[in-house]
């Protein structure tokens, strides 16, 4: 009886092993558009289906405006290894805008650790508004967050959004899998970080676990390092500042409260 069911485990994967990546399904509420992009020069980009509540918008974003990109943390409870992180741009005189790389899910489908291995998944790359990304965590899904000030130059920062801008397009034509190992949120952007600028980040980075990503970025000089990493999340908790100043507009508020010397 054993060896019967060791014998058929192949035949039990072979649906998922057949399934192919798609970006016609019907999806779950808020994975529906696709985000894509348009290369208008070599500093300047047109980001389309930004995703902003409950509505969508198209945008224009020149490098030379870029400020400052964070790096944003929401580590899971439960196992301190599993966390989910995006990046936040600051451009003059613009609304920030976020980039976070999720598992898309169809209608119905809840995140499911066994589904995130076997390709039940597709990856997706959404852009949308700070209140959409971050104030939904903080205050519908009253999720902790950390947001950390990227220690980039301007150069690399620009790379790094003008080469997510060309992943966002390559993806929209070309479908992948999400896998909660090996292509989830944090390895992916580390992927797209190696490809913008390749003596970033070391070559195991695309590995990190999700949990850690934190500690790596202090390791390697890309966040604060004039506190322990103790300190890291007392300093830069926000999702109390979020609820608390939500109605009011909460992004200008959380970046004096963390740029302050």
């Amino acid at each position: 009886m054993k060896l019967r069911w060791i014998f058929l485990l192949p035949v039990l994967f072979i649906p998922f092993l057949l399934k192919k990546p798609s970006n016609n399904r019907n999806w779950e509420f808020g994975f529906g558009s696709l985000s894509t992009t348009e290369l208008i020069n070599d500093h300047e980009v047109l980001i389309k289906n930004i995703h902003d509540t409950n509505k969508y918008f198209d945008e224009t974003y020149d490098t030379n405006d870029l400020e400052r990109v964070w790096f944003v943390m929401e580590p899971f409870a439960k196992l301190k290894i599993v966390a989910h992180t995006y990046f936040v741009f600051d451009f003059k005189d613009k609304e920030p805008i976020a980039l976070s790389i999720e598992a898309r899910r169809e209608k119905g489908e809840e995140f499911d650790f066994l589904k995130g291995l076997t390709r039940q998944f597709d990856l997706y790359y959404s852009w949308g508004t700070e209140r959409d990304a971050t104030g939904r965590r903080a205050v519908k899904q009253n999720e902790p967050l950390y947001m950390y000030p990227l220690k980039l130059s301007h150069e690399r920062a620009s790379n790094l959004f003008i080469t997510l801008a060309n992943e966002t397009n390559r993806l929209a034509k070309t479908p992948r899998f999400y896998n909660i190992l090996t292509s989830n949120c944090t390895n992916e952007l580390a992927k797209v970080v190696k490809k913008a600028n390749p003596k970033a980040i070391p070559w195991y980075s695309t590995m990190v676990p999700p949990g850690y990503a934190d500690n790596y970025l202090y390791d390697w000089g890309y966040i604060d390092t004039t506190v322990s990493k103790k300190e890291l999340h007392e300093k830069y908790y926000i999702t109390d500042i979020v609820k608390e100043n939500y109605d009011e507009g909460f992004e200008k508020i959380v970046r004096e409260t963390l740029l302050k010397e």
